[in-house]
């Protein structure tokens, strides 16, 4: 765990210091905050819970390079809480991805290094708290090659090896894999193609699924489509899991589609059906962070049917983001198992003067847990208000209320919290579908 670790900090320190170097061709921002919040029910506990002042500090980051030999791509933000109610032990929350690849030799062979840092409760059945979040770190690296085939033919062959560390349960795991595709070059943007690929997983031995080690085959049709305002990516095809003692197959989908509908208005939409590894949680569509976590099944054998749809207006002075998001996870072999996660959310955010602005936020998630009867469903309103004084200082304030009822008591609760902070930077943040946290 400690060298995955430093591994997950030696990815972020890069994209930093490779951004700072290529400041003139990067859009990279970053902010750090400190300050105070109040929550009367720190532990969401069913009746009265615990209340606690914490001290919060945090960073938050978003930079993007798409040209060049060397590009990248990383977004998040970590806060640490310390609580002055004894009893309660101080965490890091928050989450952060982050991508880099270099050409080593340009437009034929280029290396990634890509990383991912999240965190779920250990317990799907009762809510996120302190004692009940578990980090989960994800990092994965290889190869890809390049070749043209006269003017309009292309192959693509890309190797990975990833691997998937879990702070709290023996989950951990590692997968090989190999993807190959021939394309045929539409347009400078644009192709279709075939292609194929076998991805061999395997389980740390302390975990419950060391014998339950997989090998997945997928062929697969593909398509990039691109024009002036949409883009099209999409796999259509056929996946095998063979465990060694069972097999399964099923058809495969991964797709996504954006579309800049006017000046001011753009939509997403995803959708797959697979059997995910460990290097398909770095682009996870299931939700992501504290409220909609991934489920504990992600590490096992297993089929995942996701979607997500978002809306976003942006002008001048407004900005209006709109998300729904579903996911389904079912075990494939051992123990049945099967989550059903749907939320949506909507936040408003206007700039009432030049130096300050307000935003009103609300998020609700429906968790099913069929095989064990233990459903639960969160409502989460909140609102925020900054204040700046120069181009990068500003003091912010924020309320937020929820409301979570569960089949089961324990998994019940209400909280009210607030907080006041002090910022110094400035975030060019992109709209996400995934549901936020805290």
């Amino acid at each position: 765990m400690f060298t995955n670790r430093a591994l997950g900090c030696v990815l972020v320190l890069t994209v930093i210091a490779s951004g700072a170097a290529s400041a003139q061709t990067l859009d990279f921002s970053w902010a750090a905050r400190t300050g105070v919040t109040y929550s009367d029910n720190v532990t969401r506990s069913a009746g009265s819970g615990v209340d606690s002042v914490a001290a919060v500090a945090g960073l938050q980051v978003d930079g993007l390079r798409q040209k060049g030999r060397l590009r990248f791509d990383v977004t998040g933000q970590l806060d640490y809480y310390h609580y002055l109610q004894n009893s309660i032990d101080g965490e890091v929350i928050g989450s952060a991805r982050g991508m880099t690849s270099y050409d080593i030799i340009p437009e034929r062979l280029d290396w990634a290094l890509e990383g991912s840092f999240d965190q779920q409760r250990n317990n799907l059945l009762l809510p996120a708290a302190p004692g009940n979040r578990e980090e989960v770190l994800v990092l994965s690296t290889g190869p890809t090659w390049r070749a043209r085939f006269g003017d309009a033919f292309a192959a693509v062959i890309r190797a990975r090896y990833s691997d998937a560390s879990y702070s709290g349960q023996s989950l951990d795991n590692n997968t090989a894999s190999v993807n190959v595709t021939l394309e045929r070059q539409l347009s400078a943007r644009s192709a279709i193609g075939l292609g194929g690929s076998y991805s061999d997983v395997s389980y740390d031995t302390n975990s419950p699924f060391a014998i339950a080690g997989t090998k997945r085959q997928e062929y697969f049709a593909t398509g990039r489509l691109a024009s002036a305002r949409t883009d099209v990516n999409v796999e259509l095809g056929y996946a095998n899991l063979d465990s060694g003692f069972a097999k399964t197959s099923d058809p495969l989908l991964r797709a996504r589609v954006t579309r800049r509908i006017s000046p001011f208005l753009s939509a997403r939409l995803e959708a797959s059906q697979q059997y995910p590894t460990t290097e398909n949680a770095l682009n996870s569509l299931a939700p992501v962070g504290i409220t909609g976590d991934r489920a504990a099944l992600s590490s096992t054998p297993r089929k995942q049917q996701s979607g997500s749809l978002g809306l976003t207006y942006v002008r001048p002075r407004t900005t209006i983001d709109l998300a729904f998001v579903t996911n389904r996870e079912e075990t494939v072999f051992g123990t049945p198992g099967t989550r059903k996660t749907n939320g949506v959310r909507g936040s408003l955010s206007r700039s009432l003067t030049p130096r300050s602005r307000a935003t009103v936020s609300a998020q609700y998630l429906r968790d099913d847990y069929p095989l064990a009867f233990a459903d639960s469903k969160e409502t989460i309103l909140g609102a925020e208000y900054s204040l700046a004084f120069g181009a990068k200082l500003s003091v912010d304030g924020q309320v937020q209320v929820r409301n979570r009822r569960a089949d089961l008591v324990a998994g019940s609760g209400d909280e009210f919290t607030a907080g006041i902070f002090l910022r110094y930077g400035r975030v060019n943040a992109r709209s996400a579908v995934n549901l936020p946290g805290r």
